[in-house]
């Protein structure tokens, strides 16, 4: 990983750090793979109900690219274009990208109209999401980083 470039490296006294590059377009698709390696044979299709669909839901979010042939593997494509606008109303995620993946997905699913109409039947809980996909970011970072 470190000739490929997706770690840095730093020494304090006796001790090396490595730090893994998140922002390197080849380490979030390693982390997308590795997600998607632990989400075969998942669908979503609703807001999670229990813990385990939950955690789930978090890594997606957190970790799969704005690419819809990944996205559509994954769920109903109208639910998943709903949480790709979503996730463009989030910080750190590219609102233009999830923006066109979401209309890819779905034609017409980043409208006011229609993202209203998917607001109230999935009912999310925005706070909860995102406190969860920052935390899940911040941990593979700070993993990254040890």
């Amino acid at each position: 990983m470190s000739s490929l470039g997706m770690l840095s490296r730093h020494s304090k006294g006796n001790r090396v750090f490595l730090k893994l590059k998140r922002r390197d377009p080849f380490v979030k698709l390693l982390l997308a793979a590795a997600t998607a390696l632990e989400l075969r044979g998942v669908r979503f299709k609703a807001m999670p109900s229990d813990r385990v669909t939950e955690k789930a839901f978090v890594d997606f979010c957190a970790h799969f690219p704005p690419d819809a042939e990944l996205w559509q593997q994954f769920g109903d494509l109208k639910f998943l274009a709903g949480v790709a606008v979503m996730l463009a109303g989030h910080h750190g995620f590219e609102r233009s990208a999830y923006l066109a993946l979401a209309e890819t997905l779905s034609p017409g699913s980043s409208t006011v109209e229609q993202y209203e109409a998917w607001y109230r039947k999935y009912k999310p809980d925005f706070p909860r999401l995102f406190s969860m996909i920052d935390r899940e970011r911040r941990v593979h970072a700070r993993v990254g980083d040890q």
